[in-house]
């Protein structure tokens, strides 16, 4: 019983030791890749939509 439990207690050990042994898990950054991502241009809100939400916006505020 016991000689199971020192190998037991020796096999965590060797697992949890053995586990760390990486250093860089992170590949490593590639230079002159570079993304660049089209953000589409503003829309305006119309006059109709403006008074729409100031509607629901003064509701919001009395409630």
């Amino acid at each position: 019983m016991k000689n199971k439990f020192i190998l037991a207690v020796f096999a965590v050990v060797i697992m949890t030791t053995s586990a760390c042994k990486k250093d860089n898990e992170i590949p490593p950054r590639q230079e002159g890749y570079i993304i660049e991502y089209l953000v589409p241009p503003p829309t305006f809100l119309t006059d109709s939509e403006r008074a729409l939400l100031d509607a629901k916006r003064d509701e919001w505020d009395n409630s």
